[in-house]
C-alpha cells in the first residue's frame, strides 16, 4: 500500500466513524423519549404497587448497550438488515478495541442513584447526559489512541462499501433498554422462569404419561398453551429451550396475556427476555449491577433480570463447582 493510500484510508475512516458516533447519537436523542411511553403501561400490568426501582446507572449501560446489542445474530435477525449490520460492524470494533468498550462503560463510576418505574420520565435527563459522556469518550479513545483507532477501524469496515450509517431505527436500537426495563420490573414483582434444556415441540407438547411434555399445542409466539390457557410455555427455536413463566406472589395472575403483550407492545422480545436471562443466570450475574464488559469481554446478556430458577425441578445444566446456577430461594418469595 502506498504511503498516499494509506493517507487516504485513514481519513475516510476517521471521516466515517465520526459520523458513525453521531448518527448513533442523533438516533438516540428521541428513543429515549420514546422509551419512557412503556413506564405507564407497565406499571398498570404489572407494577401496580410501584414496587420497581432502577439504579439510574443501569439505566445507563442498557440504553448504551443497544446499538452493540443489535450486533449479536439471536438479536439482530430480528431487525432490519441494515440496523443488524450497523450493529455487528460495532460490536466487531468494541471485541478488536476493548479500550473503546472500557470508555463507553467505565467500571465504578456509575451513578447509584435509585429511582422508581413511575418516575423514570423525569429522570430520562440524567440518563441523556450520561449518554452524551459515554459517546465522546468513546469517538476521544478512538480518535486520539493509536492502537485503538487501527483496532476499531480494522478491514476498514465503517468506510467500506456496505452502508455502516446508523438508520433511524429507534426501536431495535432500545431494546436492550426495554429488556431491561421490563424484566427489573417483572423480578421485582415476582415473576420467575423455569428453564427446561435441549428439547423440541413436539417434547413439549407431548400428552404420552411421564414423556415430561405438557399436553398443549404450540399457537401464536411460539406458546405452547391450552384451552384455558392454564399452561404456557414459550419455546425457543434458537436454543431449542423451553421456558414456563410463574407469578410466585400470587398463581392467579396468567402469564399467557402477559407473554402476548410483550410482544404487542414491543417491550422486549421473548428471545431477548428469555434466553438472555438464562445466559446471565448461568453466568452467575443475574440481580447483581449491571455490567457489560467483564473479564471476559463483552457481555449482554444480562440486560435481562428475569430470574432463572429450577425450583425443585433437576438442574438444566451441569452443576458449575458442585452447585447448580439456577438454584434459587426466589422459588418460594
Amino acid at each position: 500500500m502506498s504511503s498516499f493510500q494509506f493517507f487516504f484510508e485513514t481519513v475516510a475512516d476517521s471521516l466515517a466513524i465520526n459520523q458513525f458516533f453521531t448518527d448513533w447519537y442523533n438516533a438516540l436523542t428521541p428513543s429515549i423519549v420514546s422509551s419512557s411511553l412503556i413506564a405507564q403501561p407497565l406499571i398498570t400490568e404489572l407494577d401496580p404497587k410501584q414496587k420497581t426501582g432502577f439504579v439510574l446507572g443501569d439505566l445507563l449501560t442498557a440504553l448504551t448497550a443497544g446499538l452493540a446489542f443489535i450486533g449479536i445474530p439471536e438479536v439482530g435477525a430480528g431487525v432490519s438488515a441494515a440496523t443488524a449490520a450497523a450493529g455487528k460492524t460495532f460490536l466487531t470494533g468494541l471485541q478488536q478495541a476493548p479500550g473503546v468498550a472500557k470508555a463507553i462503560w467505565p467500571s465504578g463510576t456509575l451513578d447509584s442513584q435509585s429511582v422508581q418505574l413511575g418516575n423514570i420520565d423525569s429522570e430520562l435527563s440524567s440518563v441523556m447526559d450520561g449518554f452524551t459522556t459515554a459517546v465522546q469518550a468513546a469517538l476521544k479513545t478512538v480518535m486520539s489512541d493509536v492502537p485503538s483507532f487501527i483496532a476499531f477501524a480494522e478491514n476498514g469496515a465503517f468506510s467500506g462499501q456496505d452502508n455502516t450509517n446508523v438508520p433511524q431505527d429507534f426501536e431495535a436500537l432500545e431494546l436492550a433498554l426495554r429488556t431491561y426495563v421490563l424484566s427489573t420490573t417483572m423480578s421485582a414483582n415476582k415473576w420467575r422462569a423455569l428453564p427446561i434444556t435441549s428439547v423440541t415441540k413436539e417434547d413439549v407438547e407431548s400428552n404420552v404419561p411421564g414423556s415430561g411434555g405438557w399436553d398443549c399445542t404450540f399457537g401464536e409466539n411460539n406458546i405452547c398453551t391450552n384451552s384455558d390457557h392454564s399452561i404456557n410455555v414459550w419455546y425457543s427455536d434458537a436454543t431449542e429451550n423451553a421456558y414456563v413463566l410463574t407469578n410466585m406472589a400470587s398463581f392467579d395472575l396468567n402469564p399467557f396475556n402477559l407473554l402476548n403483550d410483550i410482544v404487542a407492545n414491543n417491550w422486549s422480545t421473548l428471545e431477548t427476555l428469555f434466553d438472555s436471562a438464562f445466559d446471565c443466570t448461568l453466568a452467575g450475574r443475574n440481580g447483581q449491577p449491571l455490567e457489560v464488559f467483564t473479564d471476559d469481554g463483552l457481555d449482554f446478556s444480562c440486560v435481562s433480570q428475569l430470574p432463572m430458577c429450577s425450583c425443585g425441578t433437576q438442574c438444566p445444566v451441569a452443576l458449575i463447582n458442585g452447585a447448580c446456577p439456577f438454584h434459587c430461594s426466589t422459588c418460594q418469595d
